[in-house]
């Protein structure tokens, strides 16, 4: 066994090392099939599963790239603890095969814990630190957080200023350097070391002391920020809306541990920001968000699955539809496990996971979804709901495409050919058109402005 995968492993590096990445990948997988039997903690398990990732990744099959990258990364907390260099080294890897495919909120967190294990072991003006850094960089600025990249490149620069003067004190021989006291952390220092902020707060009744005081004032002015935020968003002065939501996010960030507002405003930004179309930064800010809300409440929690419903939806738009079903079917099965199998919840997540297969055209995958949303809402909100009646249009367009016209038509007459979720709508082959109903959208019930629905993005009939 050990014979056949050191065989293989070395046929492939010399298929990596000629260029011929796709053999390099069929001799590296078969040597998977062998490495497997060696244990989940085994260095050759490891060994490989890193050389079948960069043949992913030197092929731009990043995706294909997450799955031994997570792996590695898991090894190595459960081999090591999550402060372990070697688990620096995994995320830093994940973090880069995430950056690569724009989804930023993933990354992010991951260069930080690459950052912070790799300052404390390596120092701040280590070659590997700065490289994590100038990645980490690209990102903020790729997000629009220029000002950010720019203060973190300044402060590295610092910190690496501070240690080449300190080498030449060391170099000089000075006798005090010996027994001084250590230098206080630069301020990139600092900042590398603070792990992803992971303090939400879903307690209320803080203690009444002198620093509770303070948070309560501070709080009076987070709900003034949050109604300027709502107010705006009504007026659809998003913009606005967004620049009132940043600021509560930044006065959240002062809150107590487990404080469910940072979490709340995080939210709030992101779906602005998707609503805006700036997709990059809504993906990221919706990513901590999430990774705020697992390190407190766990993932099977219903405000995880809030959060990962709009990670779910972001994909779809995006047409990443495997990553959108991974997060849909999470969602799904929190859901059932929270509220039991027969409620509004479980019937929204069947529905989007029915719109995601049908657009893909796993018709026979998105029937079931549809069927199975269409019973529960039948059940539970009524045949004449808005919501029941939507996923009865989809449901019945889906049958026509299918040509089961008789039971499309038994379903819905009206059945309008748009295939519609929580998410957005998205348009299907079909002869059919909306038509209105005293100026309104008969999908969602929204005024039509010059003929076109603003929630739906569909046009109104001509009659």
């Amino acid at each position: 066994m050990d014979n056949d995968w050191r065989r293989l492993m070395e046929k492939g590096r010399e298929a990596m090392d000629s260029g011929n990445y796709e053999l390099a990948e069929a001799l590296w997988s078969n040597a998977l099939l062998e490495a497997e039997e060696f244990g989940e903690s085994d260095e050759r398990l490891i060994q490989t599963l890193q050389r079948l990732s960069e043949t992913y990744i030197k092929q731009g099959k990043y995706r294909r790239a997450e799955k031994p990258a997570r792996q590695i990364l898991g090894t190595y907390e459960q081999l090591h603890g999550r402060e372990h260099i070697k688990s620096g080294m995994a995320a830093n890897t994940l973090a880069e095969i995430y950056h690569l495919q724009q989804k930023y909120g993933q990354a992010e967190p991951l260069y930080k814990m690459a950052l912070s294990i790799k300052t404390k072991k390596l120092g701040a003006s280590a070659p590997e630190v700065l490289k994590i850094l100038q990645n980490y960089a690209d990102l903020l600025q790729k997000t629009h957080r220029e000002a950010e990249a720019e203060n973190l490149l300044k402060c590295a620069r610092q910190s690496q200023t501070s240690d080449k003067r300190r080498s030449r004190q060391n170099m000089k021989g000075i006798a005090t350097a010996a027994v001084s006291e250590p230098s206080p952390p630069s301020e990139f220092e600092l900042q590398a070391r603070q792990p992803l902020r992971a303090h939400v707060r879903f307690d209320a009744n803080p203690t009444t002391t002198p620093k509770a005081k303070t948070i309560s004032e501070q709080a009076r002015n987070y709900e003034e920020l949050e109604k300027l935020a709502e107010e705006a968003y009504a007026g659809r002065n998003f913009d606005q809306s967004l620049d009132y939501w940043n600021q509560a996010v930044l006065l959240a960030e002062s809150f107590p541990a487990k404080d469910a507002r940072l979490c709340r405003a995080l939210d709030r930004v992101g779906e602005i920001l998707c609503a805006s179309e700036r997709f990059g930064q809504a993906e990221m800010v919706w990513g901590r968000s999430l990774q705020l809300k697992i390190s407190i409440l766990g993932s099977n929690h219903p405000a995880v699955a809030y959060t990962g419903n709009h990670l779910a939806g972001l994909h779809y738009l995006l047409g990443r539809y495997s990553e959108a079903e991974a997060y849909a079917k999470k969602c799904l099965q929190v859901y059932k496990i929270a509220h039991g199998t027969n409620h509004p919840s479980v019937a929204l997540c069947l529905h989007n996971l029915a719109s995601l297969y049908h657009v893909q055209g796993r018709y026979s995958e998105a029937e079931q979804s549809y069927k199975s949303s269409l019973s529960i809402r039948k059940k539970i909100l009524g045949a004449d709901h808005p919501d029941t009646i939507s996923v009865t249009k989809a449901y019945a367009d889906l049958l026509k495409i299918l040509g089961r016209d008789r039971e499309a038509q038994e379903l819905n007459s009206n059945a309008n050919g748009f295939i519609t979720g929580s998410w957005k709508t998205v348009k299907v082959p079909t002869h059919e058109t909306l038509t209105t109903g005293n100026g309104r959208c008969l999908h969602c019930g929204t005024s039509f402005v010059e003929g076109r629905c603003p929630a739906c993005i569909q046009v109104a009939k001509k009659r």
